[in-house]
């Protein structure tokens, strides 16, 4: 068998010695196949986090596996828009009229209920278009109602996702409360500019959070924020002055605890790995030179001990 052939390079001994270092046979034997390999070049490239083959290319890898499933109920939304009273007839218009309506707008239901409330005050429309209207002296309340009762489960990756689809499910109960409100002033008159009178008011309920399903059935519990008055449900209410749901401010405080383990984790790999980043350097410019001025060290390991050795100096 040949031998390998020394260092092209010289090879400085300790300071404090005076004999140079000599290197046993076995290393030579050991360094056979690492020392080829020296010659073709080695990579200084250092991997600090392993990556994750499943994970999304614009996610981090400690949060690939962090799916949000969560049930959602938007329930008894109300939309308060500007209204004035101008030619308004409370009554039903005549069977013709609501004929006439239902041929240009087929999801309009002739037989929606109508009752006068506070001495005449007040008038509330039944099933309008899917929709409860309610008539006040200066602004007229919508409940869209095509939700009712409706469970909605969601699936996603990050909380911002979750919003998204919560903020499209309103959206989509907005536009048909106000295609309602249009209808109803063709038919029953009144002015409307459609801007808002008041802040729009609901109570939507979550399931699924390990957290919230844990609560004993017979809790009670009343808040500025929500409320645990249905054995299985905890409802939320309503939107923030920014807008904002405040079920939605759960999820995202929820998913972030969830996550937090997982950064703290990844962050101490990270940092273990770039404390070793000085060795590996000073191992992978000079692995030769490393080799030699630790071969005193060498000499106590074991075979399987020294093999390893060799592989981490050479970055193998």
């Amino acid at each position: 068998m040949t031998k390998t052939p020394p260092p092209s390079f010289p090879v400085e001994t300790p300071s404090n010695s005076d004999d140079p270092i000599k290197v046993p046979e076995r290393i030579h034997k050991a360094l056979e196949e690492v020392f080829k390999k020296s010659c073709k070049g080695n990579s200084l490239n250092h991997t600090m986090v392993q990556k994750n083959e499943n994970s999304s290319p614009n996610k981090p890898p400690i949060l690939a596996d962090k799916i949000i499933v969560i049930a959602w109920q938007p329930h008894n939304m109300r939309l308060y828009f500007k209204f004035k009273k101008i030619n308004f007839v409370p009554e039903k218009p005549p069977n013709h009229a609501l004929q006439k309506t239902k041929t240009m707008v087929p999801e309009f239901n002739p037989a929606y209920g109508f009752t006068s409330l506070n001495h005449d005050s007040e008038f509330r429309y039944i099933d309008f278009m899917k929709c409860d209207i309610r008539v006040k002296k200066t602004m007229v309340e919508v409940i869209p109602k095509s939700h009712f009762k409706q469970w909605r489960k969601m699936t996603a990756d990050n909380p911002d996702d979750i919003e998204a689809k919560q903020m499209e499910v309103l959206k989509r109960l907005e536009l048909e409360a106000r295609k309602a409100l249009r209808v109803f002033i063709d038919l029953h008159g009144g002015e409307s500019s459609f801007e808002y009178a008041r802040a729009i008011r609901l109570e939507d309920g979550l399931r699924g959070d390990d957290f919230l399903d844990s609560l004993p059935p017979d809790l009670v519990i009343t808040d500025d924020l929500f409320k645990k008055v249905y054995r299985h449900k905890v409802e939320f209410n309503g939107l923030d002055p920014e807008g904002v749901l405040h079920s939605q401010k759960y999820i995202h405080s929820r998913a972030a605890e969830k996550v937090v383990p997982s950064i703290v984790a990844g962050q101490d790999q990270i940092i273990g790995e770039i404390r070793n980043i000085p060795d590996v350097i000073s191992r992978r410019a000079d692995p030769w030179g490393f080799m030699f001025a630790h071969a005193e060290e060498f000499n106590k390991l074991n075979r399987e001990e020294g093999d390893k050795f060799i592989k981490e100096a050479f970055g193998l």
